[in-house]
């Protein structure tokens, strides 16, 4: 399940306005303060370009598909992978940069 991004509508506030233009323009990411902590983060949104999808041709995914099976074999250790992946969850998250 995706999370559903939190909006809020700023037409009435000036003082919003005017800092979500000044964002717009730079096209930088901009931290707000408040008694010296950071508290927010701004960043402009870009406009994406949606690319077609491409349909694969079922004979050239299976093709595909045995081509790469079996790729990582001897490659990857994957219970010592699956236990790193773990212990990094464990793991505190990072801290904010100081401004």
């Amino acid at each position: 399940m995706v999370a559903q991004r939190k909006m809020i509508d700023v037409d009435d506030s000036p003082e919003l306005i005017r800092l979500l233009d000044q964002v717009g323009e730079s096209k930088e990411t901009t931290w707000l303060r408040r008694n010296g902590q950071p508290i927010a983060v701004i960043k402009p949104v870009s406009p994406r370009a949606r690319r077609p999808r491409r349909r694969m041709d079922p004979d050239e995914a299976r093709r595909v598909l045995r081509e790469t099976a079996g790729g990582w074999k001897g490659l990857v250790d994957t219970d010592k992978l699956i236990e790193d992946i773990y212990a990094d969850r464990e793991l505190p998250s990072r801290e904010l940069p100081d401004l």
